[in-house]
């Protein structure tokens, strides 16, 4: 004789765990009333029906908060591994890897120059009667993700700040000018090992929410006078300091020489004098 089919089925999900992230727990039961047997209830009355009813509803919800008190106890030690788990991605990131403030040639023929925050690297070919020059300037950015999407689609800050490709040149003298303007634009960027990171791209030297070790912030920008500041300084000036009928010349800086061609693609490296910081080796590449 074949056994009967129960009237019903409990759904196979049964709960899902992410460590340190989430915890659900479902359980369904699904009714299949071609199996189901009334005759053992058709000899009671229905008050007595009911009666058992109320008992297994209250069975059923003492068994529902304990599940609660359970899942609440998970909190803590939830809490726990996202805290660790953060904690161990800190501190296994690598330190960035970076010339020291020294223009290095890679293997692949073009040059390079960076340090704990900033990269920058060309690169001259001669293709027939032309010389292309390509080169950029981005941060070295260690925390970025595996599955990094650029800005705006993620909230992350853009690594590249300058890039261009495959700028023509007649010679190699014209790239060679153009790539050493660049370098002195930027010079300031590569006179000590970890200048000071901006705030807009702070999340790109971050882990878990939190600065990398050896970086440091740059200072906001004012955008407004002190006012207390001036209030005081005028208290200082005479009647005769604020005399309209003979102002100042500003004093103009003499012109800048034009810089000579550097006899190789690799810029000389010009460098401003740090303030209060470890002074990096910016000696040019011969």
């Amino acid at each position: 004789m074949a056994s009967q089919q129960p009237f019903y089925m409990v759904s196979s999900y049964t709960g899902n765990l992410r460590e340190g992230q989430h915890i659900e727990v479902r359980r369904q039961i699904l009714y299949q009333g071609e199996n189901a047997d009334f005759k053992p209830f058709a000899q009671f009355p229905v008050k007595e029906l009911e009666k058992r009813l109320k008992k297994s509803l209250k069975a059923e919800k003492k068994i529902f908060n304990e599940m609660q008190r359970a899942i609440k106890a998970w909190d803590e030690h939830g809490a726990e591994t996202l805290l660790l788990q953060k904690a161990i991605a800190y501190i296994k990131t690598p330190v960035v890897k970076h010339t020291g403030n020294e223009w290095k040639k890679r293997k692949d023929g073009a040059w390079e120059i960076s340090n704990l925050v900033y990269h920058m690297m060309f690169k001259i070919e001669k293709h027939g009667d032309e010389w292309h020059l390509t080169w950029g300037l981005q941060y070295t950015a260690p925390a970025l993700p595996k599955d990094y999407i650029p800005a705006p689609y993620n909230g992350w800050p853009k690594r590249r700040l300058e890039y261009e490709s495959n700028k023509k040149y007649r010679t190699l003298d014209g790239a060679q000018k153009y790539i050493q303007a660049k370098f002195d634009q930027y010079a300031t960027l590569f006179s000590e090992l970890s200048p000071p990171v901006p705030e807009a791209v702070k999340r790109l030297f971050c882990v878990s929410g939190q600065l990398l070790p050896g970086y440091t912030l740059a200072e906001p920008e004012r955008t407004e006078p002190d006012r207390k500041l001036v209030d005081e300084l005028l208290n200082y000036l005479g009647e005769g300091d604020l005399d309209k009928s003979s102002p100042a010349q500003e004093e103009r800086a003499p012109p800048v020489p034009e810089e000579q061609a550097t006899p190789s693609p690799k810029p000389a490296h010009r460098t401003a004098k740090p303030q209060n910081r470890k002074k990096a080796k910016t000696n040019p590449v011969r």
